[in-house]
């Protein structure tokens, strides 16, 4: 079981911690009005590029914490399992990449106490759900943007304050935050369409060649690059 830091009442404070702008916000601000040993999160797919994970290791370095990567398998691992890569009709990779284990993660910690842990909804977005697991026994939700009333504009400005010339996970990923991949041109085999294998077809996605895919593609291995700010 992944060891967190407590409040001097047993509660653990985790944050919900993506990368990307609403999310890091977030973490400063909480940071900054409420201080408390907090515990930041990230949920990595085990196939990101190598600049999402100094995106990480900055954001860390930053809060004076390193982030606490969980993981519970890789995008090959599911695409195997599932036997198909995720698509329109079966979008399984947020639930068992992110969404699953981060609920495991909490479930395993209220054995040890009660968790409060923080998303990063804005309040200019009031009809976006996600992120709410105080159905578990022991977890309290909160989500401070939306009590301070702050929205997108107070996002930016907040990371202008204390971001000042860190990549945003925006430039990380190409474009504005969202996802990593982008579109690519199909493959061809003298003339004909060939069917991509699984880590092909992501290596195109992507703009790279396999063999140069992110390392880190275990719980292992993102640990391991993580802990750098340890």
């Amino acid at each position: 079981m992944t060891l967190i830091e407590r409040d001097s009442d047993g509660v653990a404070h985790v944050v919900a911690l993506s990368g990307g702008h609403d999310s890091s916000a977030l973490s400063f601000l909480l940071k900054e009005r409420e201080p408390r040993p907090y515990n930041y999160l990230c949920t990595p797919t085990g196939d990101e590029l190598p600049p999402m994970f100094e995106h990480w290791l900055n954001l860390g370095q930053l809060l004076g914490k390193r982030l606490i990567p969980i993981m519970a398998g890789t995008l090959d691992s599911i695409v195997a399992d599932e036997g198909m890569l995720p698509n329109f009709r079966a979008r399984f990779c947020t639930r068992r990449l992110k969404i699953e284990p981060y609920r495991k993660f909490l479930f395993e910690q209220t054995a040890i106490g009660p968790i409060v842990s923080y998303v990063g909804l804005r309040a200019d977005e009031e009809g976006r759900a996600g992120g709410a697991y105080d159905d578990i026994p022991g977890v309290t939700m909160r989500f401070p943007l939306r009590e301070w009333g702050m929205g997108e504009n107070e996002v930016q400005a907040t990371l202008k304050r204390f971001a000042r010339g860190v990549t945003t996970s925006a430039s990380v990923n190409g474009g504005s935050f969202g996802t990593i991949t982008r579109s690519a041109p199909p493959k061809r085999l003298n003339g004909k369409r060939r069917r991509d294998t699984p880590s092909e077809h992501r290596a195109v996605m992507l703009g790279q060649f396999p063999s140069r895919i992110c390392s880190q593609r275990s719980p292992a291995g993102a640990s391991r690059h993580l802990a750098s700010t340890a």
